[in-house]
Formats: C-alpha cells, sequence, structure tokens
C-alpha cells in the first residue's frame, strides 16, 4: 500500500508509505521550526495527511479551499523537498520528480481561484 493523494479526483501524488512519512514529518518540522500559523482547513489537511490517506487515498481539495492556504500548502510542499534533498538521506530522482509534480499540481489548483 502506498499514499495517494487527488485534487478534485485526479491522482497529484502516488509515494510509499515510508517516503511519504519522510515527506510529511519535514512539513510538520517545517510548521514548528518557522512557527508558521495555518488554518483551521490546513489543521484539518495536516491531521488527515497524518491519519487519513495511507493506502485509501485523500483529495486535499477539501481542504484547500482559497488560494491563500494553497499557496502556503505549496510553499511547504517546496520547502519539505529542499530540505530532504540537502539532507544526508536525499530522495531519489523518482521521489524527487514525484514530490516536484505534486508541488506544481498544486500551484494550478492555486492557480484556479480568482
Amino acid at each position: 500500500m502506498g499514499v495517494k493523494i487527488f485534487i478534485q479526483n485526479l491522482e497529484v501524488l502516488d509515494l510509499q508509505n515510508s517516503s511519504f512519512g519522510t515527506f510529511y514529518e519535514d512539513l510538520l518540522n517545517l510548521l514548528q521550526e518557522k512557527e508558521i500559523s495555518i488554518s483551521l482547513d490546513l489543521c484539518l489537511l495536516m491531521d488527515e495527511l497524518y491519519s487519513g490517506c495511507f493506502g485509501v487515498g485523500l483529495d486535499i481539495a477539501q481542504y484547500l479551499k482559497n488560494k491563500e492556504d494553497t499557496i502556503l500548502f505549496a510553499s511547504l510542499v517546496k520547502s519539505a523537498i529542499e530540505k530532504q534533498q540537502n539532507s544526508s538521506h536525499p530522495f531519489d530522482k523518482k521521489i524527487k520528480t514525484r514530490l516536484e509534480n505534486f508541488y506544481q499540481s498544486i500551484i494550478i489548483w492555486a492557480d484556479s481561484f480568482s
């Protein structure tokens, strides 16, 4: 089983649980290190990413309801990718590419808001 994430029923990320777990930890660490305040919807999204998408799938569009939250989440995703790539155990090229495509999908979703 792996982690599948969708935006409006379109699959935008498919990763093994272990790779996603590492990525998720980086997202959480960034929130704590930078003391970023997030909306209730983003807080719920982070909770669902932790508990709800392993093997089941999660459509993040239901949590990313405005441009501000979506851009903030995209920024966190990009920073988490960069953080992992600068670590002693960077993601392999395939995983990095999937995460970068995930980031691009979030940016496209953000652009859909007026």
